[in-house]
């Protein structure tokens, strides 16, 4: 096979970690190829309901809470200089959210929440009674009996900000490729170039950002990469009556209902383990419709105007995998970011640019090395 590319990078993965590392890079001066065999952000990095939370999920408190508040950081001081030097308006904004109670266990479960939200610079918490939520909206469900109102997390289109990113270093001087990588070019535990259907692309650093098919990379490098998909469902609808439904994103029991821009609302999503089948599904969309009813009876008057499928990529131990390949001098990877893919996006992009160009890094990535899956 003959090479007909070089780069000093090639990134493979057009969702938003590869796109982020690929920014990142080209913003230390690297000129990058990124490869991309279905489009920019055409799988989960462009599905997600692009909600920014760093405060609470798997690993939060714990092993997550620090490179998830500073990746949120990351995020507010991109938003603005990246729209103007792009025209991608990805739309950034932070959210009002009520969990809502419907009963006293339910608000047991959200005091760390709250406490934690208190605790934290930027963002506010306060208990709500069932007589104000009903003055909220008379949308919400009477069986509701309080509800805990945060403020701060963020919400974007996460297709836009990835597209912006990629677009921002091609600008640059990077290029994008799509085809389908089938393999590396080795010497010495040193990759010396990606072997794609159209031929070799001789390269001096790899980053392998493929989420759930990081997988793939095992037999080209000799190691352990468990990532496995987790299936999402999101359904988009159109409101009816959309003066009088709240403008915050309400919850209740793991199903959200996303606020999006005028008539829209989000509800998500669904986690199945039903490897890498992407197919919409009519339990899927009945599950959804009917949990959302709980808390939005009339949302069953709503026109469903997009069914969408994901696949997150999720590791054992649901933390994500960044650094050098185990045994490989130039082999980098930036995988395994669950359900927590956007936010942490922009942190693990600039580590990686960081490791490759600066030799280390100031965002908090300890815990995350592969080798602890060898």
């Amino acid at each position: 096979m003959k090479s007909f590319h070089k780069s000093e990078v090639v990134v493979v993965g057009g969702g938003i970690v590869g796109c982020a590392a690929a920014y990142y890079l080209t913003k230390e001066g690297a000129r990058v190829t990124i490869i991309e065999r279905e489009g920019l952000a055409n799988q989960a990095s462009g599905y997600s309901a692009g909600m920014l939370n760093p405060l609470t999920g798997i690993g939060i408190p714990g092993a997550l809470q620090k490179i998830a508040m500073a990746s949120f950081q990351m995020h507010l001081n991109l938003w603005d200089n990246l729209m103007s030097e792009t025209g991608f308006d990805f739309n950034p904004s932070r959210r009002p959210s009520i969990d809502l109670v419907f009963n006293e266990s339910d608000r047991s479960s959200l005091e760390r929440v709250y406490r934690t939200c208190e605790d934290t610079e930027g963002f506010k918490a306060q208990w709500l009674g069932g007589s104000e939520i009903k003055s909220i909206s008379s949308k919400i469900s009477t069986e509701v009996i309080g509800g805990l109102y945060t403020w701060g997390n963020g919400s974007l289109d996460s297709m836009l900000l990835t597209r912006a990113l990629a677009s921002s270093a091609i600008t640059s001087g990077s290029n994008l490729l799509e085809t389908n990588v089938v393999g590396v070019v080795n010497q010495y535990g040193r990759i010396t170039g990606v072997s794609t259907k159209e031929g070799i692309i001789e390269c001096d650093e790899v980053v392998f950002a493929q989420g759930p098919w990081s997988n793939e990379i095992e037999n080209w490098l000799g190691i352990r990469i468990p990532v496995s998909p987790l299936k999402g469902q999101i359904l988009r609808t159109r409101l009816i009556n959309v003066e009088t439904y709240p403008d915050y994103d309400l919850s209740h029991e793991g199903i959200s209902l996303y606020r999006k821009s005028n008539e829209m609302v989000w509800i998500g999503a669904t986690e199945e383990n039903r490897g890498y089948d992407i197919t919409q599904t009519v339990e899927a969309r009945d599950t959804l419709m009917d949990r959302a009813s709980v808390i939005v009876p009339s949302i069953n008057e709503s026109e469903i105007i997009k069914h969408t499928v994901c696949l997150r990529p999720i590791t054992p131990d649901w933390l994500p995998i960044i650094g050098k390949a185990p045994g490989w001098t130039n082999a980098w990877l930036a995988t395994g970011a669950g359900k927590k893919g956007i936010l942490l996006g922009p942190a693990i992009g600039k580590s990686i640019s960081d490791l490759i160009t600066k030799k280390s890094t100031g965002i908090p990535i300890n815990g995350f090395e592969p080798e602890r899956f060898q």
